[in-house]
């Protein structure tokens, strides 16, 4: 196919559509040149009752620059012409906009059933290719056929029994019978959609596979009760209601998108320069993200990997703006040593509105805070009992000092100050005003050691705490996330970080498969076999963030025909090409397209290359 004559400079594909089964193909993208010749070509499957859509998009504007459509009366008149013809492609609006395409429309059956010898003649390789169906797998067993509803879900008809099924009879079920009685504990139940699951009341979790197949293995998460609550669920709803409320204007379709144009290898100073100088009630506006020299349209998988890279680089003790715990705790804080920066209240700031523009879109923050800092956001009082899991060698001494007499054990000297390092500079702290004045004694203590508590989990970052909760609050209001604990103020921002695989099982969805063909058998069994890196990595992939949404994987959020921001299951999607090829992932929708591949080990190959050795948003 070759296209020419196009008068602007924009970045361009052309797609074709067949109309009725709801297939399109497209070619890839040029960039920037004002007379792009595609010069590919695709062999596409058409029946009679088949209409044809071409157009020529304009990537970054994302609008038809022209375009054309054939009816199924227009390409039997083709067809009858026979040879290869050009057809014009035309903009109504812009009449300097145009292209040329070049179509050759022929038979894939005899025309005539008087020449059946000449099918016999072909090569059976062709015989087998003209068999197939639209998406070119295996062929179709003797006397099946692929249909169509009016709503678009594909089922195959067996014409000699009359038959009708969902699954694709060129694959195998893959049901394995098992015998014999249940091992002792194990109880077999059936869901309303007649799928059976077991339930292990020694350890009471749930499972779909059944435990007579598998070998001892660690017990799995429930299948019932998750790990949030319905109070939790009822104040995100109640969260997202007030904030559509009272930005409605910002949200509002009609108003355009906020575009932020991003450096990957420079993540976090881009985003820094982007989004600290941009007007707080813009950031409101649905974002749309795109990487410097990538192709990549974002409704929401690109903002998802966008604050996955910066979550990484912000939030890393290298930055010296945040720090870890303890030497062998690997939960965040905020770092003292970070005022070495001059601009450091700035960044907390950034910081702050990246934390609120996670909570105001639907997305997560792929980071471990300490508890401590979610309390600081919602003005909870600190206690010794938060100390415990910062500093545990204090806690113990404070406590002690609580639990004895001080004068008689000789501490009645000890002023109202602390000694702590500074990058290697020694430095004594008043714990009150005039500290230094005051002496431990046992009227007194309760109040030292509340003041040494209050200190060790601040440690001189008051005024970068103050920066931070400013940012967030100019995105969502202080009032707003009072309703939240701190454990659940964590959930919100930074999601569930374990994998359920059973959950996410039984929320995903497929695309000409089934759940159970041998490849969807053969994903999960890898997923169930993969590490918890390779797991997150995996989601990463698919989704643009390793963290799962509290609600579960029934509340994976992607972008649907009514909005870019709304619950969109993940489902993997069965497509055209050679076993050679790659997975692909679109975050956007939260989808993995898979060709058919040959064995569970080259699945699991290609799988585990895709998410660790690929990057970006390209048109390959």
């Amino acid at each position: 196919m070759g296209l020419d004559s196009i008068n602007t400079k924009p970045s361009v594909l052309c797609r074709l559509t067949i109309d009725n089964k709801n297939l399109a193909v497209q070619t890839k993208t040029i960039l920037d040149n004002d007379a792009p010749k595609f010069n590919q070509d695709f062999d596409l499957s058409i029946s009679k009752r088949d209409g044809l859509t071409i157009e020529v998009l304009d990537v970054k504007r994302k609008k038809v620059i022209c375009g054309a459509h054939l009816s199924s009366a227009k390409i039997e008149r083709l067809k009858q012409q026979g040879g290869v013809q050009s057809l014009n492609l035309r903009n109504p609006k812009d009449q300097a906009n145009s292209g040329v395409v070049y179509l050759e429309v022929n038979s894939r059956a005899p025309r005539r059933p008087s020449a059946p010898t000449e099918a016999r003649s072909r090569p059976q390789q062709d015989q087998d290719y003209f068999c197939r169906d639209i998406i070119h797998g295996p062929a179709l067993p003797k006397h099946y056929e692929r249909r169509v509803t009016s709503k678009g879900q594909v089922f195959w008809l067996n014409h000699n029994t009359g038959q009708k099924t969902w699954h694709d009879p060129r694959f195998a079920r893959r049901r394995v019978q098992s015998e014999g009685p249940l091992p002792a504990g194990w109880e077999v139940r059936t869901l309303d959609n007649g799928r059976p699951y077991y339930i292990n009341h020694e350890t009471e979790t749930t499972q779909y596979t059944d435990p007579r197949l598998e070998q001892p293995t660690t017990p799995r998460s429930p299948i019932l009760a998750p790990a949030f609550g319905v109070r939790l669920h009822s104040k995100l709803n109640h969260l997202r209601s007030d904030l559509s409320r009272t930005f409605h204007g910002s949200t509002d379709k009609s108003n355009p998108a906020l575009k932020i144009s991003l450096r990957r290898e420079d993540i976090f100073e881009s985003s820094y320069r982007a989004i600290y100088a941009c007007p707080a009630n813009l950031l409101h506006s649905r974002l749309y993200i795109t990487f410097d020299k990538e192709i990549g349209i974002d409704y929401g998988g690109v903002a998802r990997e966008w604050l996955y890279l910066l979550s990484k680089q912000m939030f890393s003790p290298d930055y010296g703006l945040f720090e870890y715990v303890s030497d062998d705790d690997y939960l965040l804080q905020l770092s003292p040593i970070s005022s070495a920066n001059p601009d450091h209240l700035n960044y907390f700031k950034f910081i702050g509105r990246v934390l609120g523009i996670a909570i105001f879109h639907g997305h997560y923050i792929d980071a471990a805070f300490s508890p401590i800092i979610f309390k600081q956001l919602l003005t909870i009082p600190l206690s010794l009992d938060d100390l415990k899991g910062v500093d545990e060698d204090l806690h113990k001494s404070l406590s002690w000092i609580l639990d004895n007499d001080v004068v008689e054990n000789g501490f009645d000297d000890q002023p109202f100050t602390v000694d702590w390092d500074v990058l290697g500079e020694q430095k004594t702290t008043n714990l009150c005003p005039n500290g230094d004045q005051i002496t431990l004694t046992e009227l007194n203590k309760a109040d030292y050691v509340s003041l040494y508590v209050s200190w060790r989990l601040s440690r001189d970052t008051g005024k970068q705490l103050e920066a931070l909760k400013s940012g967030l609050f100019e995105i969502v209001p202080s009032s707003f996330l009072s309703i939240f604990d701190s454990r659940e103020l964590e959930l919100v921002l930074c999601g569930l970080a374990s994998i359920d695989v059973d959950d996410w099982e039984r929320n995903t969805k497929y695309g000409h498969l089934t759940a159970d063909t041998e490849l969807v058998t053969w994903f999960w069994s890898i997923v169930r076999s993969m590490d918890d890196v390779n797991r997150a990595r995996l989601l990463q992939f698919c989704t643009g963030t390793s963290r799962v949404p509290v609600a579960g994987f029934k509340n994976l959020r992607g972008a649907t025909n009514k909005d870019s921001n709304s619950v969109r299951p993940f489902s993997i999607v069965l497509v055209e090409g050679p076993p050679a090829l790659f997975p692909k992932a679109h975050t956007c929708f939260n989808r993995l397209d898979i060709p058919i591949y040959e064995s569970r080990e080259q699945f699991a190959e290609k799988l585990h290359f895709a998410i660790n050795e690929t990057m970006g948003f390209h048109d390959k």
